[in-house]
């Protein structure tokens, strides 16, 4: 009963943890808006995952409203990055949305991380940076 338990634990976690990996992109900030409104919209070069379907438009991948608690650190990681053209990596969630206004994809954090590690097949987008 217990190996049971313990293997039933492992395959859920095993699922919750590709789940989270699967919602967050990694590339370099390719282009950057921000309007009068306050809304950050970007995309990232060659991202590894690929966007949700309500990020339906073809200029913005991802976006960011500084009118949000917190959002002032995440457009300065994103301001950090283009200046020093360093790889970030922005995460949007278990459940990816794209909101209100704009379908771009609502992001919840950016980090600046390696990029493009090779997956086991060697398949998907790779930095040669």
């Amino acid at each position: 009963m217990k190996n049971k338990i313990v293997i039933m634990s492992a395959i859920v976690l095993f699922f919750v943890i590709k789940t989270v990996i699967a919602n967050e992109s990694s590339g370099y900030l390719k282009d950057i808006y921000v309007s009068k409104e306050g809304q950050v919209l970007f995309r990232l070069s060659n991202p590894v995952n690929q966007r949700p379907k309500c990020a339906n438009n073809s200029d913005w991948d991802y976006k960011l409203d500084l009118n949000k608690a917190h959002s002032g650190a995440l457009f300065d990681m994103l301001s950090l990055a283009q200046t020093t053209s360093n790889p970030i990596r922005v995460g949007y969630g278990a459940e990816p949305a794209c909101g209100k206004g704009f379908p771009a994809v609502i992001i919840h954090y950016v980090l600046f991380a390696d990029l493009y590690k090779p997956s086991h097949a060697g398949k998907g987008n790779y930095s040669t940076h």
